[in-house]
């Protein structure tokens, strides 16, 4: 079946909210305006979600999931570029992310880590940095 990566609108969110609850992600914040949803759909399932803030030229990655059942088949892969390519397509130039268990992932990409601190302010008043659950997650960052 062809897959294709599309911009979410506002009524395919709740869809995204529940992927991202199924791999306990935090959803907070993904409707803000300068927030942009992508997903790819098999059939009438969404199986996979990343998103971007804006700011400027520096941009926040964030709620990037794959359901479980298509995990390993290149499908979390193909969304991240697409989405990098999105972002550089753009103006983006800088990528920044908060990961707990996807630094490996994220490396193959070309992310570094980085400390928090490193990550500039503009891009830290996103909510995702205020969340506990993203209070001990790694921070990254690559330019394009």
């Amino acid at each position: 079946m062809a897959r294709s990566v599309q911009t979410a609108r506002r009524e395919e969110l709740p869809a995204v909210y529940s992927l991202l609850g199924r791999c306990h992600l935090p959803v907070h914040g993904l409707d803000g305006a300068h927030v942009h949803v992508f997903f790819v759909r098999e059939g009438e399932r969404i199986i996979a979600c990343a998103a971007v803030e804006w700011y400027g030229a520096r941009t926040l990655l964030r709620s990037v999931a794959v359901h479980p059942e298509y995990r390993h088949r290149g499908v979390g892969t193909a969304l991240v570029r697409y989405v990098l390519h999105m972002i550089r397509q753009n103006g983006g130039r800088e990528v920044y992310l908060l990961t707990t268990t996807a630094v490996g992932f994220f490396r193959k990409f070309g992310f570094h880590i980085i400390p928090r601190a490193a990550v500039p302010p503009v891009v830290r008043q996103s909510v995702e940095f205020s969340l506990t659950v993203c209070k001990s997650a790694t921070a990254m960052w690559r330019s394009l």
